[in-house]
């Protein structure tokens, strides 16, 4: 099943593993700019987008065929016991197959998207990485250009937020840990108008969603940073019924995110 270029590992303590379980860690993906990518559809889509942005794929030896989709691409192939893979596995039903993969780092000076309406999504120091990557999924679902995060936002490619994500991290562009002076020059010269969610804000349902637009979604204890709301010329809240105090962030960007598409069909 794994052919001759696929190594065995029997053991937690062989070195691939143990990188690999390293990347368990949100500090250790920050720190190596390596992250973990689990399931066969997921994996086999990163390998037919960017073959060199794969370091290594792990694979269940108990898993069926687990190894067909990598024939035919340069990357090599560690085929773990059933113990030693579960180590590494995060989910509770694994497929059998993980990738280490090498984080994206594009510079936001060479985001320039085409002319027309379109939507970017902020986060301004969201932590629970669960929101983050559910997220991430709901913005590349409904079409943004991009994802801008601010610090502290949480690690986007630790492998609780590339699970909620369910692979589409790599489908969208990705900047994570952007200044604030820097993010709001982008903005400016690429025409987009920042939009805040904040619970002073007026009802969303109120106000007219601009062509281009940046909507920002602060951390889920604290809101926006007072940078960033004062920044926001337009600020939108979502109306809640009685005895509801809030959604979490990824409801709320979903609803927000899913406003603006409507919004800007118009325009299209």
């Amino acid at each position: 099943m794994t052919g001759s270029r696929a190594r065995y590992a029997a053991s937690a303590e062989n070195a691939s593993i143990k990188r690999a379980r390293s990347l368990l860690s949100a500090r250790t993906v920050k720190e190596t700019g390596l992250f973990l990518l689990e399931g066969p559809r997921f994996v086999s889509d990163a390998l037919r987008r960017d073959p060199g942005a794969i370091a290594e794929v792990i694979i269940d030896e108990d898993a069926p065929s687990a190894c067909a989709f990598t024939e035919g691409f340069p990357v090599p192939v560690l085929v773990a016991s059933p113990r030693v893979f579960s180590t590494i596995s995060t989910t509770e039903h694994s497929q059998g197959v993980i990738a280490v993969c090498r984080r994206p780092e594009p510079d936001p000076a060479g985001f320039r998207p085409a002319p027309g309406p379109g939507a970017v999504l902020i986060l301004d120091g969201l932590q629970d990485p669960g929101n983050a990557g559910t997220l991430i999924r709901t913005a590349a679902g409904l079409g943004c250009l991009a994802v801008f995060t601010i610090h502290p936002t949480c690690e986007m490619f630790s492998a609780k937020a590339t699970r909620a994500a369910a692979g589409t991290s790599l489908l969208i562009p990705l900047f994570q840990r952007v200044p604030p002076d820097v993010l709001q020059n982008v903005l400016v010269r690429c025409g987009f108008e920042l939009m805040g969610a904040d619970a002073g804000g007026t009802a969303y349902q109120e106000v007219e969603v601009p062509p281009r637009v940046a909507i920002v979604l602060g951390s889920e204890a604290a809101g926006l940073s007072p940078g960033m709301l004062e920044a926001c010329r337009l600020r939108v809240s979502i109306p809640l019924s009685n005895g509801v105090e809030s959604f979490n962030a990824a409801s709320a960007g979903a609803i927000l995110l899913s406003w603006i598409r409507r919004g800007q069909s118009s325009f299209c």
